[in-house]
C-alpha cells in the first residue's frame, strides 16, 4: 500500500481489524493485579535499591562504578 501512495498500515491497525471481524481472539494486554509483586517490607532497612550511575577510571587504570543507593521507611511517602 505504501508503494501505491496509500500510506502505511500499522501492525496495531491490522490486529484491531482482525479482532473486530472475529478472526482472532483478543489478548489481555494488562497484567492482573494479583500478579503484581509489592516491593515493600515491614521494617526499615530491609529493602534497598542500588543503581549504577556512571563509571570512572582511577589513575592506576582500574575502572570503578559509581553507585547510588536508597532505602524506604515504612509509612513514608517515597
Amino acid at each position: 500500500m505504501g508503494r501505491r501512495g496509500y500510506g502505511q498500515v500499522t501492525r496495531s491497525t491490522v490486529y484491531r481489524t482482525l479482532v473486530r471481524n472475529g478472526l482472532v481472539e483478543p489478548k489481555s494486554r494488562r497484567r492482573r493485579r494479583k500478579d503484581y509483586r509489592r516491593w515493600e517490607r515491614s521494617s526499615p532497612m530491609e529493602l534497598w535499591q542500588l543503581d549504577v550511575t556512571a563509571s570512572a577510571f582511577l589513575t592506576i587504570g582500574a575502572e570503578v562504578k559509581i553507585v547510588t543507593g536508597s532505602t524506604t521507611i515504612p509509612g513514608s511517602a517515597s
